[in-house]
């Protein structure tokens, strides 16, 4: 599982929402293409990295629901090739969807989970994972018909 972030209470009032407000991002990379210009066009997708302070936390109330709200005033910014980004961006994805799935109660079989093996049905037409050198039955050869019966 996950581990969950709680946020901390704000005038006594439970935070359930945190948000960011990214300032100035455009600075850093302005200067940067002043000396090396880039030519982007419509619909190009670029990757960026941004480093930046918090310089603000305010708590806004909307709807009944308490949002912690970061002011990050960006200090640096830089291209990044895409592939670069792209596994970065994967990664967070699958960490957002697990924690949502987390809280809507479902869980998530680990992709890395060692492969139990095939299924065997079994009386009843339960399926039973079993390693793939087992005997789903608990026998050897309960019927006499395997090359060692030969």
């Amino acid at each position: 599982m996950t581990e969950q972030v709680t946020l901390p209470a704000f005038e006594g009032a439970k935070v359930t929402k945190s948000a960011i407000r990214l300032t100035k991002a455009g600075d850093g990379l302005s200067e940067a293409l002043e000396v090396e210009p880039k030519t982007w066009h419509l619909g190009d997708e670029i990757a960026l990295v941004v480093r930046g302070t918090v310089t603000q936390v305010n708590h806004r109330t909307i709807q009944g629901t308490v949002t912690r709200l970061h002011t990050v005033e960006a200090s640096e910014a830089a291209e990044v090739p895409l592939e670069q980004a792209e596994t970065n961006i994967a990664d967070a994805h699958e960490r957002i969807e697990r924690l949502r799935d987390e809280r809507s109660g479902q869980q998530r079989i680990d992709a890395e989970a060692k492969d139990p093996g095939p299924l065997h049905v079994v009386d009843g037409g339960g399926v039973v994972a079993t390693p793939a050198d087992a005997d789903p039955f608990g026998a050897e050869d309960p019927f006499g018909t395997g090359p060692e019966a030969a």
